[in-house]
């Protein structure tokens, strides 16, 4: 746990106009040269900081969907930035990975960061580093919760004791930003900030509950749940734009829609939020539940992506696009599902396999279709998501070895082509099979549909598709192999 008692020395001066400064200046000198730094650090409110291992060479700012700012690593992988047209609030910072910092007028917050262990080796320091610490605290809080949730089957208690459960981790996060607050000064946005973080994570299980309940009636389930299970739903609001960068708020309103969309079908129809009835109901119900443009578009986009990801029924496929398209605000967003949705037909069953150049391990290059021999399995990873990666490589293996009627390629799609070599090298995957697209990445992604890195395309031994949007790691999917195999045969 970090200790916040590091950083109360920095709220202590922050009274002081000449401690102040100083103290900025000094935070920032350690980034960049005196002569460089000294001539700007007197206004403004600045982000800076250091990134190990880095994966590129820049770190960018964003608010909401726009680019703030972008700075270039220098030495030693160092990087600092002014915001311009300074406005308080939640930012988000990407360096290939994704992660938030809160600011207000003055601050001068400095990271750290190991790309290897991302999260979980983020601290802060500098003026305004108390209020991130804490919420970054709140993050591996939650992602802790999680596993222990997991490990101890919580989600299949009744609910009363689920709720009992959810009362508890609430309380001890409650006492946290009690603590917090004794030690650091916490203005009414930033509260607002934490008591969503801490409130949402809990509202989110208590959505996606009955959904992951292993009862024989989900519906039953829902009709046994006493009636303040629910309660906080009474308080909270759909549109809080501030809050919509926050993993928390955002799980909320997923689980919230999710839950909502199958109360609407589930006495005619078992639980399945891939099929077209449970995406249908759920695009009307965020258009005529959500006012504010900027949500209701991001929940929209979200909805209609996993669907078309999933999804290989083509009359379904339209009504679906149909509707998004009727609802949707954003014209930004539509021209993005609009590409989608025309990329997504080329990957109907029938149809060739991408024409693709792609490059092996020892940087040969081959047409993607020349490679397809025999039944092939393509799957996709990325040196960014390591427990996916890992977890794919060693359910290729086994499937190579229960199926060797089939070809299992992966596909990596880093930017970076050492990277991708080195991941190979490090982890001893087998080189053999391991392909790396040649052109732009966005390009490729967009033509195979790219929503999720859990896709798995099937083809025939023409390159002919079986199944673009498989998942390697579904119960159904080695069935599903077998069923292509007989029809061959």
């Amino acid at each position: 746990m970090r200790l916040y008692l590091n950083f109360k020395v920095f709220y202590i001066l922050k009274y002081s106009m000449f401690y102040r400064f100083s103290l900025s200046l000094l935070l920032i000198s350690m980034l960049l040269s005196c002569t460089e730094v000294s001539k700007k650090a007197q206004h403004g409110t600045w982000f800076g900081g250091q990134i190990i291992n880095p994966i590129g060479n820049s770190v960018i700012l964003r608010k909401g969907n726009a680019i703030i700012a972008e700075a270039k690593l220098k030495a030693n992988n160092r990087f600092l930035l002014e915001i311009p047209d300074f406005k308080p609030g939640l930012y988000e910072f990407l360096h290939k990975e994704r992660q938030l910092v809160y600011l207000t007028a003055g601050d001068s917050v400095i990271l750290r960061a190991n790309t290897l262990e991302f999260d979980e080796s983020l601290t802060f320091s500098g003026f305004g580093a108390a209020k991130n610490n804490f919420m970054i605290d709140l993050f591996l809080m939650n992602e802790r919760e999680n596993e222990q949730m997991a490990r101890n089957a919580v989600y299949h208690e009744s609910p009363q004791l689920f709720a009992h459960y959810l009362d508890s981790l609430q309380g001890i996060r409650n006492k946290r930003w009690q603590t917090f607050k004794k030690m650091q000064e916490a203005p009414d946005d930033f509260t607002k900030v934490a008591k969503a973080i801490i409130n949402y994570d809990i509202y989110a299980r208590k959505e996606v509950y009955p959904l992951t309940n292993f009862v024989p009636s989900k519906m039953q389930l829902l009709a046994q749940i006493p009636d303040d299970f629910y309660a906080y739903r009474s308080t909270i609001s759909f549109d809080e734009e501030d809050l919509l960068p926050l993993y928390s708020y955002q799980r909320f309103l997923f689980n919230y829609f999710n839950q909502a969309a199958f109360r609407e079908y589930g006495k005619q129809t078992p639980y399945d939020p891939h099929s077209l009835i449970h995406n249908s109901i759920e695009l009307k119900l965020i258009d005529s539940t959500v006012s504010n443009h900027a949500i209701k578009s991001f929940l929209l986009t979200r909805c209609i992506r996993n669907y078309l990801s999933n999804s290989n029924d083509e009359e379904g496929n339209e009504q679906i696009y149909e509707r998004y398209m009727k609802f949707i605000p954003s014209s930004t967003d539509k021209k993005v599902i609009e590409e989608l949705y025309k990329r997504n037909q080329n990957l109907e069953a029938g149809k060739r396999v991408p024409q693709e150049k792609v490059v092996d391990a020892e940087l040969h290059e081959h047409s993607l279709r020349a490679l397809i021999t025999k039944p092939t399995i393509l799957y996709f990873w990325s040196s960014e998501n390591r427990d996916h990666m890992i977890r794919a490589h060693n359910k290729a293996r086994k499937l190579r070895e229960r199926y060797p009627q089939y070809n299992i390629l992966d596909l990596n799609i880093d930017i970076d082509r050492d990277v991708w070599l080195q991941t190979l090298e490090n982890k001893g995957f087998e080189k053999q099979y391991s392909y790396q697209f040649k052109d732009q990445i966005d390009e490729l992604r967009t033509d195979f549909s790219i929503n999720n890195i859990v896709k798995t395309v099937v083809l025939d031994k023409n390159g002919l598709i079986l199944n673009a949007h498989a998942n390697m790691f579904s119960s159904r999917f080695e069935s599903e192999l077998l069923g292509y195999l007989n029809k061959t045969d």
